[in-house]
Parts: structure tokens; C-alpha cells; sequence
């Protein structure tokens, strides 16, 4: 279900909003034909509207052609949509004002969104691809290598080389308890079987864009489920958010071009511009994610991811985000859509992509299934504004990047077939459980001796260190001796801070491990070399969580002595 957000102080009625939201996602198929919608009594209690809001909204859909309502069956999107385009006149009030205040929709804007220029044919199968695996099973299926199945990715960014860290809160992967492994394993003989048509053995080479089946698979979950404007043709498959960043730096940017990036920020997409040769300018994040007032005029692309932000957290507000959009259109920039977290979010409603909300052409949409996925399995994409499409195309053909056909057409059923969004609810549930594990375990451990903020979405925390434990980075340093790994904020940071900030990634850990690496930390962070460092601040007679000046400390919740925490805001 593609997100509804109400202006509850327009003077727009709730209903018409539902409505006019609605009636834009089918028109430019976010919503595609046939697709379930929810219940009324869901739908309803998610928006925080009265049921009878929601049932006016569904009935004047309907009456126009665009729902078709079934008792015991729900309602569904029409088969067969009314004969009219989504013009650009159509966007709600706020879109449209962003626009007028830059000057107005240019001419291109003004096409409807489905007035679509004709699109080159795909190339040539790119030849030379890797073999499937020679050793077959009993059923003359082909046996995968257990050594690349289905064990916790070696991806630490708290270890160095060498390191057994049975605490390690540096693993920035999912751990694979929750996935179908036999499930995935089907799938994968499937796709061999349907390629191969035999157990001979074939070639994995993919086409350079990506499978055509999970292109088309890919633009209708996006558009459901993250409000993205996407046809399979717009739609470039690449091996993860690195290699989708090299290939737009290739594109747009490299020597003597200027890109904007948040900072701190994702490594990853740090590195990939870094060696295009591109000149980085950092930008500063606050609650809100990037700050828009203090991107440089000279940037030419800016990588933003608003649905959470890396390490620090935070969601872009709707009011920030068409602030940027309106930034890139009279700039002429692009902006690079990160939207690494927006899967995985605990609390509240999610917004619209940014990508969902441009009207100018402006947005480039990547993620990436790699963290969700088996060791070895190495899938991302991106989602390409109409007017970049051709000028991308030929310089990803000759790339070459795509991964296996194998895996691609897996992932297709995957997705297409609701596995993968049945996954990602066990997933979140387990993500949300292990952070409020970990939360208990730092107020049991710590106390008021950190500052958390309890994450609406990702799968970190970032734990602020009272200043008499000294630089995070020593804290880290003498927490991987003891066989405690945990990343410093500073680790993703452009210029240096002032290197208080942990972050704790919770998602391998059970909470077993979580108790007892936080407790580690405790002991290393009490120690005489944390007792030494704080020796101008002897302990007084003062009862815990006492003020400097004998007034007792009460948290966010409410209990003296425990963690100071800080709700990230989300906006709507």
C-alpha cells in the first residue's frame, strides 16, 4: 500500500485527501491494477481517521471506475482504470506551490505522466557469464556451496583483521535466523531449471540492465510499497548502493564536478564518489536529516538519505523534503535517493519517498537487498528519472554490472509472490524487539552514564558517552580488547566531531549477547582508566542521577538514574 499522508490543518477534507492520493497512485501505477487495498476498519486505524472518513473516499473512487468493491472480496484496484492522465495540475496543493514558488512547472513537467517517449530496446545478452555449480543433488538439481549459505556476514565495522569479537555490535547485516532458506533454495533451482531446462549447466550472464522479469517485479512493489514513480524501463539492476553510486558518479559527475553528501554518512557512497575523482562538500544533519540551508550552490548532485539517516537517524519532514526538491530544480542538480532504512521502520507511518514527490526529474531512487539477503548475494538498483534514462543506459551497457540471472529471477518470484515482505515483517519484529533488549540493557548497565535515542526506524542505536569517559574512539578501542565491538559516530564523519557518539548495531545479536556485551562496556567504561579520567569529577554524596546542584534527574521516562533518552522526530 503506497503511503497517505494528511495535511490535517489544510482546509482540504481528510476524505478528499485519501481520495486525491489514491486516485494519483493508480493514475501514475504506484498502485497497480488489481492490487488489494486495505480494509476500511485498517485503513482507518492507521491514518487516525474515522471510519466513515475512509468509506467516503473508497465510494467516490469507486463511483469514478477506479475501485471495485466485492463483499467477502474487499476492494480492489480496477482491472480496467478510467480513460484519463494525471497532469501535473492534479498534485496536491503543496507540490504545486513548491513548483510555482521555483517559477513554475517547466514545459516537460507539464506532460502527463503517462505521455512516455519511446524507450531504446534492450541490447544483446552480454555473453561470458559465470557457470552454474557442477555438483548436482539426488534430483539432478544443482547443490550450492555451503560455504556461501546462509552464515553471518564478515562485515564489522568495529573489528580490524583477526578479531574474535563475541560482542560485536559492528555486524551492519541482518542476521538469517528469520530467512527461508528452504524457501530461497527452491526458488533458486526453479530459475536454474527455468533458464537451463536441464541439469547441462548454463550460463549465469545477465542482461547489462538487469532480468526484464524482476525490472517489472521491482517497479510495481516500489511504487505499492515506497511510492515510486517507476517503469521496468526505468528501472537498472546493479550488484548493491556502492556500485549504483559509482555508476552515477561515471554518469554525472568526476573531476572538477562538486557533490553534496550528509555528514556523518554512508561509507559506502563516500568511497564510490571518492574514487570517481568527484570534489565531496559535507553538509551538516540535524533531527530532520540533511540541512537544505547549508547545501553549496556549486553542487551539481547531492546524496541524501531522508527516510533515515546514516549513522545519526532521524526522518526527513515532508516540509524539508520539497524544500530540497525545490533546491535541485533551481539549482539544476540531481539528488541521490538513499533509501537504505525505509524498509525498516518500527513507529509511525512512513513517507513518501522523495523520489515519489518529484515532478521535475530530478530524483535518482536506489537500494539494495544485501542485507537482507545470504552471504554472497549482491543485488541493488536504481530508479531513473525519464530525462536521464537514455544518457545512463549507454554507459551502464558498456559497464557491464548486473549480477547473475540466477539470483535475479529468484529475487523476482520472491517479491512478486509476497515472500519478501513476509520476511521483512518478521524482521522488523525482531529488530524492534532486539533494540528495546538492548535499551533495557543499557539503562540496566549504565544508567544516567549515556544519552540514547530510542530509533523509530534502522537497525542501530547511537549511545552518547557522558564526557568523563573521554573519546569514543579510546572507549572503542579498549571495549574490542575485551571482546566488545562497537562503532564510533566518528567512523562516518567528513570533518571531525567531537567523538562521543557509539553506535551500536543490534541486529546479529541475541539478547543474551546483548546483555552481556553491554555489560562488558559497563565494566571497561567504570574502570580505573575511566575512574582516572574522571578524576576531576569525584563522587559526591549525592544520591544517583543527582544534578550538580542536589536536584534528583527524572528521564524522558519518567525514572531517575536510567539513560537519558531523546525521541528522533518524525514528521508528517
Amino acid at each position: 500500500m503506497t503511503p497517505i499522508v494528511l495535511e490535517r490543518a489544510s482546509a482540504t477534507p481528510l476524505y478528499r485527501q485519501i481520495e486525491e492520493q489514491l486516485r494519483s497512485a493508480i493514475l501514475s501505477a504506484r498502485l497497480r491494477p488489481g492490487t488489494q487495498l486495505p480494509g476500511v476498519r485498517t485503513l482507518a486505524s492507521q491514518l487516525g481517521v474515522a471510519r466513515i472518513t475512509v468509506v467516503q473516499a473508497y465510494d467516490q473512487l469507486a463511483s469514478e471506475g477506479y475501485l471495485i468493491g466485492r463483499v467477502g472480496s474487499g476492494t480492489t484496484i480496477a482491472l480496467e482504470l478510467p480513460d484519463r492522465a494525471l497532469r501535473v495540475d492534479e498534485r496536491p496543493a503543496a507540490l504545486r506551490l513548491v513548483s510555482a514558488a521555483g517559477g513554475g512547472p517547466s514545459t516537460q513537467s507539464q506532460r502527463t505522466l503517462h505521455d512516455k517517449a519511446a524507450r531504446p530496446a534492450l541490447s544483446r545478452v552480454a555473453g561470458g557469464g559465470q557457470r552454474l555449480p557442477a555438483k548436482l543433488d539426488d534430483a539432478g538439481h544443482p547443490r550450492f556451496p555451503a560455504t556461501n549459505r546462509w552464515v553471518p556476514a564478515p562485515e564489522s565495522v568495529a573489528a580490524v583483521p583477526g578479531d574474535e569479537l563475541p560482542y560485536d555490535f559492528g555486524q551492519w547485516r541482518i542476521s538469517m535466523d528469520e530467512f527461508p532458506i528452504d524457501l530461497w533454495e527452491r526458488l533458486l533451482r526453479s530459475a536454474w531449471r527455468d533458464m537451463s531446462g536441464g541439469p547441462s549447466g548454463t550460463s549465469l550472464g545477465s542482461p547489462p540492465l538487469g532480468d526484464p522479469g524482476l525490472r517489472e517485479t521491482l517497479a510495481a512493489y516500489l511504487g505499492a510499497a515506497r511510492s515510486v514513480t517507476a517503469q521496468a524501463d526505468r528501472v537498472v539492476i546493479t550488484t548493491g548502493i556502492e556500485t549504483s553510486t559509482s555508476l552515477c558518479s561515471r554518469a554525472w559527475l568526476g573531476a572538477g564536478r562538486r557533490a553534496a553528501l550528509e555528514d556523518p554518512t554512508n561509507p559506502l557512497m563516500r568511497r564510490a564518489l571518492t574514487m570517481s575523482g568527484t570534489d565531496l562538500s559535507p553538509v551538516p544533519v540535524d533531527v530532520d536529516g540533511l540541512r537544505v540551508d547549508r547545501l553549496p550552490a556549486a553542487a551539481t548532485l547531492v546524496a541524501v538519505s531522508p527516510s533515515w539517516q546514516f549513522p545519526m537517524g532521524g526522518t526527513m519532514p515532508m516540509h524539508r523534503r520539497l524544500a530540497l526538491l525545490d533546491w535541485a530544480a533551481r539549482a539544476g542538480a540531481l539528488v541521490l535517493e538513499n533509501d537504505h532504512s525505509g524498509e525498516f521502520r518500527y513507529q509511525g507511518p512512513p513517507l513518501p519517498s522523495l523520489q515519489g514527490l518529484d515532478r521535475d526529474g530530478r530524483v535518482l531512487y536506489m537500494n539494495s537487498f544485501n542485507r537482507l539477503m545470504p552471504v554472497g548475494f549482491h543485488l541493488g538498483f536504481i530508479v531513473l528519472p525519464e530525462p536521464l534514462v537514455e544518457s545512463f543506459m549507454g554507459m551502464a551497457e558498456a559497464v557491464g554490472h548486473a549480477p547473475s540471472s540466477l539470483e535475479q529471477r529468484a529475487l523476482a518470484r520472491f517479491v512478486a509472490d509476497g515472500h519478501y515482505d513476509r520476511y521483512l515483517r518478521r524482521v522488523r519484529g525482531v529488530l524492534a524487539d532486539r533494540q528495546a533488549i538492548l535499551i533495557g540493557a543499557l539503562r540496566k548497565h549504565l544508567g544516567s552514564a549515556v544519552t540514547a535515542a530510542p530509533a523509530e526506524a534502522g537497525m542501530h542505536l547511537v549511545v552518547t558517552l557522558d564526557e568523563r569517559f573521554g573519546p569514543a574512539s579510546e572507549v572503542a578501542e579498549r571495549a574490542r580488547a575485551a571482546g566488545v565491538g562497537v562503532a564510533t559516530v566518528e567512523r562516518f564523519r567528513m570533518t571531525p566531531g567531537r567523538d562521543r557518539e557509539l553506535v551500536f548495531f543490534y541486529s546479529t545479536l541475541d539478547e543474551d549477547r546483548i546483555g552481556e556485551g553491554v555489560r562488558r562496556l559497563a565494566r571497561i567504561l567504570f574502570s580505573r582508566d575511566a575512574t582516572h579520567r574522571a578524576a576531576e569529577h569525584p563522587p559526591t554524596d549525592k544520591a544517583p542521577g543527582a544534578t550538580p546542584n542536589g536536584a534528583r534527574q527524572v528521564t524522558a521516562h519518567g525514572a531517575p538514574g536510567t539513560p537519558r533518552f531523546r525521541r528522533i522526530r518524525s514528521h508528517a
